[in-house]
């Protein structure tokens, strides 16, 4: 009998969060959309992320109807957000050359993750035509205004060149500095590179561990194949096998082969 109160009790307590959930829910629908029919971009743009919220009510067909009505009015944030939903097919038809459109049209308009979206397409030639010296152009836009993804992204072009980019170690050390500082996993492990290599600065094989752990620990497969074989040889750090096989298996895990060959 107790453990059947309790229980109505629980299920009293989910339902009355539910209740209250769905009910400021739809009061925060129901003021946006009041804002949003007026015209008001914010408000389209916050009710558009409103109905990208994960749960029952999600709704990214909504979510692209008023993004696109802000995007239409030149509201950058909602381009950005709309080309997402066109490049992952949530709410529209999946259509990357429409995605593509509104990356350039907020990227135009000063937007930095964008900048560094189309700079990854033009390295690999992903949908737009390769040029990796366009690709390096936009990482150092984004960059130099503090992005610390277009920053790791700089100092790997820049370490080991490119067809249409000369390698500069040293501007590279500059810029996997940066994003190191700024905590992108790329820049630190670009840094270990560098101090294992003795390449843009004296070689250092104790801090190269060291960067290797800070990107390992935010589950850069890469950093962790190369601080597992660390721990392995000895390689900086003292040898321990134990060490080792943690992080060759979590690089493994993420379908990283030469770590899988090192167990």
């Amino acid at each position: 009998m107790r453990k059947a109160l309790l229980l109505i009790a629980i299920f009293a307590v989910i339902f009355a969060e539910e209740a209250a959930f769905a009910a400021s829910f739809t009061q925060r629908v129901s003021e946006l959309s009041s804002k949003a029919q007026k015209g008001d971009v914010r408000a389209q743009h916050e009710l558009a992320l409103t109905y990208c919220e994960e749960g029952a009510r999600q709704n990214y067909k909504l979510a692209a109807d008023w993004f696109r009505r802000a995007a239409d009015k030149g509201f950058t944030e909602s381009m950005y957000c709309l080309a997402n939903l066109y490049m992952s097919g949530l709410g529209v038809k999946q259509n990357r050359v429409e995605a593509i459109k509104w990356y350039r049209k907020a990227a135009a308009k000063g937007h930095l993750e964008c900048k560094n979206i189309l700079g990854m397409m033009y390295e690999v030639g992903d949908e737009v035509n390769y040029d990796t010296e366009e690709a390096a152009r936009l990482f150092e836009e984004a960059a130099s205004q503090g992005h610390a993804g277009a920053q790791g992204n700089l100092a790997r072009i820049l370490f080991y060149g490119a067809e249409e980019v000369e390698p500069n170690p040293q501007a590279a050390y500059y810029w996997a500095t940066q994003a190191s500082e700024n905590g992108d996993a790329q820049g630190q492990f670009m840094l270990g590179i560098m101090y294992q290599t003795g390449r843009g600065v004296e070689q250092d094989k104790a801090t190269a561990v060291s960067c290797f752990y800070e990107a390992a620990s935010q589950g850069y497969a890469e950093a962790q194949y190369r601080l597992g074989l660390a721990y392995k040889n000895g390689d900086g750090i003292a040898r321990d096998l134990d060490a080792a096989k943690y992080w060759l298996e979590l690089a493994a895990e993420q379908g990283h082969s030469e770590a899988a060959s090192e167990l």
